[in-house]
């Protein structure tokens, strides 16, 4: 889950931040654009929600402290690990992809994450993730793989 928090005061107010884990009611574990982690309080913070891979409100322009997305993405493994790390010393079991006490998922799937497919979120079958026949798609150094799936061809959104 990723948000930007307000923070009156300084010149871009407005601070991107990846909620890792809900350490209390406000406290989050949480990753800054600057790679660091740590607990954060957002009890009486202003904050906006963001949909995954949306584009950042215009309202906010001028105003947001946020990350380089290909830098970020270098580093996200990394910072999950420190989360995690993180995480496991202040005894987190809460999750923002779960509900409170919902137990961790003990299986895992791969799923299309197109969100401009008509298959967004279906389960990908293992024997497709095999399958030597894939596409990469590369556009400057962003390279993209895509599967066929079923013998049709994938969903391609526009200006991909």
């Amino acid at each position: 889950m990723q948000i930007l928090a307000e923070f009156p005061g300084e010149r871009l107010d407005m601070h991107h931040r990846i909620l890792w884990y809900r350490v209390g009611r406000a406290i989050w574990i949480i990753s800054t654009p600057a790679h660091d982690v740590y607990e954060e309080n957002y009890d009486g913070v202003t904050v906006v929600s963001l949909a995954r891979n949306a584009i950042y409100p215009a309202d906010q322009a001028g105003r947001m402290y946020i990350p380089d997305n290909y830098d970020m993405m270098d580093e996200y493994a990394e910072l999950k690990r420190q989360a995690d790390a993180l995480a496991v010393i202040r005894g987190c079991i809460d999750r923002p992809s779960a509900a409170p006490g919902e137990p961790p998922q003990t299986d895992a799937h791969w799923r299309v994450a197109d969100v401009d497919s008509k298959r967004f979120g279906e389960v990908v079958p293992p024997g497709e993730l095999l399958d030597g026949a894939n596409i990469v798609l590369g556009v400057g150094d962003v390279q993209k793989r895509l599967h066929h799936m079923g013998g049709r061809d994938p969903d391609v959104g526009a200006g991909q």
